[in-house]
């Protein structure tokens, strides 16, 4: 159910916490003492939650971090998910019962849970990758995500600009998706876009120290956006 927290609307699917607790919650304990994980590997966590399609683009403030989970809806009906990614992979199938009645807490619990499971592989400097498989009622239980004719038009638009103007960003190994470039147009404009893609072009040793289009754009906005504070 929607609430109201820290003076702001908290809907269904969404969590407010702050860098801190998430730590906390992720806290385990070695003899005496507490051990966490740093903040850059929770961070890293998230952008790894993020690329993956798992939560929304967390809304930062002064108190915290709003957290939305994608289709989580989608995800609580017992009838959509019926097998875990393990189950999907190895082709095998247990009955999975899904509690109506789960509380808030459980629910976070199983959030911290991914966001452990994340931490762990940036701490111990493995590669991540895409482990969710969207859910649709067609009889391969498969979503099929479609774009409209002017998306697909501007996402090729935007890989001729690429390629003209950034050609080093184009020889990426893991040059930007279509769902991905969807992500940065919903949240920033052209000129923004384009000004961080120029930098990535312009750093010189981009092909030497990274793959990821799409991580290494997130990290050059946060830089950006972390020098216009000072």
């Amino acid at each position: 159910m929607d609430k109201i927290a820290f003076g702001r609307l908290i809907r269904r699917g969404q969590l407010f916490r702050t860098q801190k607790e998430i730590r906390e919650a992720l806290s385990w304990k070695v003899g005496y003492r507490r051990e966490m994980y740093s903040a850059s590997s929770i961070s890293r966590a998230f952008d790894h939650l993020l690329e993956d399609g798992m939560i929304k683009e967390p809304e930062q403030s002064t108190l915290g971090f709003l957290i939305t989970i994608c289709h989580y809806d989608y995800y609580q009906n017992p009838e959509n998910f019926k097998t875990t990614t393990k189950e999907r992979r190895t082709g095998t199938r247990t009955k999975t019962q899904t509690k109506s009645g789960q509380t808030e807490e459980s629910h976070c619990q199983q959030g911290f849970d991914c966001i452990r499971q994340y931490a762990n592989e940036n701490a111990n400097n493995e590669g991540t990758k895409s482990r969710v498989q969207l859910i649709n009622n067609n009889e391969n239980n498969e979503i099929t995500i479609t774009y409209s004719e002017e998306q697909k038009r501007s996402f090729q638009k935007f890989q001729a600009w690429i390629a003209a103007n950034c050609p080093s960003v184009a020889k990426m190994k893991e040059p930007f998706t279509i769902d991905q470039f969807i992500r940065l147009k919903n949240k920033l404009d052209w000129k923004k876009i384009a000004d961080i893609c120029e930098q990535m072009e312009n750093w010189e040793p981009l092909l030497k120290k990274r793959t990821n289009a799409y991580k290494t754009f997130n990290t050059f906005y946060k830089k950006a956006e972390t020098a216009k504070q000072y």
